[in-house]
């Protein structure tokens, strides 16, 4: 799947089912009233009201959820109620196409057999699709999600690295290499310390000619690499605001000063130790 999408569960679904269900059943019901106060107790008989029928069965069953899937961004009422909506399996919004297979397969799955095949396929599908969505191509995920405001993440010189950032020259390093060493940065958290030591090291080799001058020798590849994001940052912040967001800077220790250090290797700072 292209992207990281949340798909729903068969409850979620099962639930905004029925508030579909009922709310047809309401409307349903009102025009019956209405038919049966103009018409009287002769309406049914008329032939009237078989076509009445007929037709709110068709829309329900047809009009309403290729309508509404196709017009409001895969939703109809009861998924907007629940927080869910149809997407295309590369996470694009649905058409025509995609919400008329989806309405033709319903019958089968979730009315002549009370939604078994459905929640079957639910179940056995690695993306929780029935078979309508596995024919269409679709997915029902959740669009509601709690989540905190994204933070813009700021990068600091590390101890005395100021006069290195102050005249680096970092104008080689587009968005994708400044992309690769925060999302470095970034993931100090996550990984073991002899792990993170050697992918950091791995990315401040392949950075390391990229910028002009060359850190201190012996300088450690975790300072290397906050000094160029910090350099990055303050390079762009004028004419480019909000380009370098990230996620919020862990919180582990702070990395080590740009300072030289005895080093034997021949790019010191750049291999990570053992």
């Amino acid at each position: 799947m292209a992207l990281d999408l949340e798909v729903a569960t068969v409850g979620a679904r099962g639930v905004a089912y029925l508030l579909d269900l009922a709310l047809f059943l309401l409307v349903a019901l009102i025009l019956g009233l209405l038919q049966l106060a103009l018409l009287g107790g002769e309406w049914f008989q008329s032939g009237l009201g078989v076509s009445i029928a007929l037709l709110l069965a068709f829309a329900w069953q047809f009009g309403y959820p290729i309508g509404f899937e196709t017009l409001w961004g895969g939703r109809t009422l009861g998924k907007a109620a629940v927080g869910l909506r149809v997407v295309t399996v590369e996470g694009a919004p649905v058409g025509v196409r995609h919400a008329t297979i989806r309405a033709v397969t319903a019958p089968v799955e979730l009315l002549l057999t009370t939604g078994l095949i459905a929640s079957l396929s639910s179940f056995l599908s690695r993306r929780a699709q029935r078979l309508g969505d596995m024919a269409a191509g679709t997915l029902v995920v959740r669009e509601r999600r709690i989540v905190p405001e994204p933070t813009a993440a700021t990068f600091h010189p590390p101890a005395g690295a100021e006069p290195y950032v102050a005249q680096v020259d970092v104008s080689r390093i587009d968005a994708s290499t400044y992309g690769l060493v925060r999302a470095t940065l970034n993931r100090r958290p996550e990984l073991r310390a002899g792990e993170y030591e050697q992918l950091s090291a791995e990315v401040a080799t392949a950075i390391a000619p990229l910028v002009s001058p060359q850190p201190p020798p012996g300088t450690h590849q975790i300072a290397f690499l906050q000094a160029i994001a910090a350099a990055v940052q303050q390079r762009s912040a004028a004419r480019q605001p909000a380009s370098w967001r990230s996620a919020p800077p862990d919180q582990g220790p702070p990395p080590p000063p740009l300072a030289p250090q005895p080093a034997s290797d021949p790019r010191p700072g750049f291999q990570a130790p053992g």
